[in-house]
Parts: structure tokens; C-alpha cells; sequence
């Protein structure tokens, strides 16, 4: 197929950042993307503007640390290359920039909604695409791939595995890869104290500080795989979550989960989700009685006839399915550019 062929002697360039302020999630679900392009044969390299970012993370992995915020001109040995860039924080400017770089710009763009021209845009955002919040990008030639059946998960989490609703004997804390407001360990202990009966499972990310002490009860993970982090979630009855990518995660898992709002960009998944189901109500890391909030909430969901209430109205088969969907528009958006 000469479309393929002329593809494959085409280099994708991956550009994205993380830190511990705006954490790794956007180099996780990046990675998602370089494994399927490099599955179908195309060289792929991550370049990444950050610090501290886990090398476990990066593994087998081609990338490269450049500080492109800095200086955009850095990104100049891309052109001709198709570019493919997922930041929160990537101003109109620097996105403009490499719009005329590339041969073929694709972007994951589900929170700033920046302006394009012959872009290839996704955004999985629940309900995204009944809002018009991409009513500027539906003309200059850009093809837009909008809503949750273009949701893309790490390959473990995409494997057909769900959670049973049965008595309550574990719970997991999870609060994304840095904590950036240090709740874990505060929350741990305050469930430690509240459920003794209950195994608590910590899982901290690569820019997590480690706790100052381990609750008893408690055992605490560092830096999981997506394979190990699935298990987890899996042996779990209910998940205590910081909002982002590891939603949707235990979406596609089913787990029963209380959500945290721990960033402003996440307000949109945290309603789309309860707008699906999945939660109930969306809790705030800076409100005041957050913990007895929590703890409440745990109560409320200790019974097995409680989550399965819960959850009783969610439904969304397709969730993290949408790779291959992504893929087929993407080689056929390519060809059209050629």
C-alpha cells in the first residue's frame, strides 16, 4: 500500500511535558500512542520538557529531554516530520509553530481547545462533542475525533477484566504521579484509623515523597507498571482517586471508585463521568472537611449492595477503545494530506 510505505519513511515526533506541578499523566497516555505507532512499523521518538520523570516510565523507549517551552526553535530538526503533541501548557504560539513544522500535526487537545489549521484533533472528553467547545476547529481543513468511543488506555487496562461487587476487605489511595498537594499520607492514615478491618493499599507515584511513617495495615507500592496497577485495582473494593487519566482507568475496570478533584483542568472528565454514572459527586482536595467528607463516603460504601447501587448506571462498554479507531483516521487523514 503506498500510502503505508510513504507513512513509514516518516518520522513521528511525540511532544509532550510533565513535572511534578502538572504531573506525568500527559507522558503516560503518550506512551499509550508510541507503542502502536512503533507496533506498525513507524519510527517514533518522545521529546519530553520535564523533571523527574521516572526512567521506568520511559523504558524501551526512545526519547529525548528538551526544553522546548524555553525555546521552540529547539523543535527545529522536526520539520517535515508529522508531530504529535499532547501538553496543557503549550501556548497558541509554540502551537502555531509547529503546525508549520510538521508534515502532518496531530494533537491531543482536551482542555485549552487551542486553534488549528489541517490538524488532526483529538479529545475525549465525556460529551465533548455536544458542547461546540470545538465550533473553531471545525473548519481550515481539520478532522476532529471527539467523545469518550475515542478514549485511549494503557494495553492492560483495554484487556476485558472487571471488578465482581463483593464485601468490602480492601481500598486503595491513589493520588496520580506526584501528589502535588500531599494527600496521601494524611488520607491513609485517617482511613487506617477510621476502617482498622480494612487492607489499605498506597500507591505512589514517581514524584510521590514517600510517607513519613506506614500506618498499620497499610502496604505501600511505588512506581507500578500498568500491568501491576491493574492487579491492584482489581483486589481493590474501592479506590480513592485523584481525577485525571487514572478515571478512566477504573472506568474501563469497573472498580468502584471516590473521585478527587486535584486540578482545574479535570472538572470536565470528573462531570462527564458522574453525567455517565460512574460517580456520584466530586470531591475537592482544598475543601476544608475533605477527610470527614471521605470518610463518610467509605461508610456509605462499605456494603456490597452500596457499590453495586452505585455503579448500577454505568454504562460505557466502549471506554479505552479507541486506539485502533484513532489510528485508522489518523492513516487515512495522512493519505488525504499527501
Amino acid at each position: 500500500n503506498i500510502v503505508l510505505f510513504l507513512m513509514h519513511r516518516k518520522k513521528i515526533h511525540i511532544v509532550t511535558d510533565g513535572s511534578k506541578e502538572i504531573g506525568f499523566g500527559h507522558i503516560a497516555r503518550c506512551i499509550s500512542f508510541y507503542d502502536k505507532f512503533s507496533e506498525l512499523g513507524y519510527k517514533v521518538e518522545l521529546l519530553i520538557d520535564g523533571e523527574g520523570i521516572s526512567r521506568n516510565l520511559l523504558e524501551n523507549r526512545k526519547y529525548r529531554l528538551i526544553e522546548w517551552h524555553r525555546e521552540i526553535t529547539l523543535l527545529d530538526f522536526c520539520k517535515e516530520s508529522v508531530l504529535f503533541l499532547d501538553s496543557l501548557i503549550a501556548t497558541q504560539k509554540q502551537t502555531d509553530y509547529m503546525q508549520q513544522l510538521a508534515y502532518c500535526f496531530i494533537v491531543i487537545d482536551d482542555f485549552r481547545r487551542r486553534s488549528y489549521k489541517r490538524a488532526f484533533i483529538i479529545d475525549w472528553t465525556p460529551n465533548v462533542e455536544h458542547t461546540g467547545k470545538h465550533s473553531h476547529n471545525r473548519h481550515n481543513n481539520n478532522c476532529l475525533l471527539l467523545g469518550l468511543e475515542y478514549s485511549v488506555l494503557r494495553q492492560p487496562f483495554t484487556e476485558p477484566s472487571f471488578y465482581s461487587i463483593r464485601e468490602m476487605s480492601a481500598l486503595t489511595v491513589i493520588m496520580g504521579g506526584t501528589d502535588v498537594h500531599g494527600l496521601t499520607y494524611p488520607l491513609v492514615k485517617q482511613i487506617s484509623i477510621s476502617f482498622p478491618e480494612i487492607r489499605i493499599y498506597a500507591v505512589l507515584g514517581p514524584g510521590t515523597p514517600d510517607l513519613p511513617e506506614c500506618p498499620k495495615g497499610v502496604k505501600v507500592y511505588r512506581e507500578l507498571d500498568a500491568g501491576q496497577l491493574k492487579e491492584v485495582f482489581l483486589q481493590s473494593d474501592l479506590v480513592v482517586s485523584a481525577g485525571g487519566q487514572t478515571l478512566f482507568e477504573l472506568a474501563a475496570l469497573r472498580v468502584p471508585t471516590i473521585a478527587i478533584k486535584v486540578a482545574d483542568n479535570q472538572e470536565e472528565d470528573l462531570t462527564g463521568l458522574m453525567t455517565l454514572g460512574f460517580l456520584d459527586k466530586i470531591f475537592c482536595w482544598n475543601a476544608s472537611s475533605l477527610s470527614e467528607e471521605i470518610m463518610e463516603k467509605i461508610r456509605f460504601l462499605r456494603s456490597a449492595d452500596s457499590r453495586k447501587k452505585y455503579l448500577s448506571d454505568f454504562r460505557f462498554p466502549g471506554i479505552g477503545k479507541g486506539l485502533d479507531k484513532i489510528m485508522e483516521r489518523i492513516q487515512h487523514y495522512c493519505h488525504e494530506s499527501i
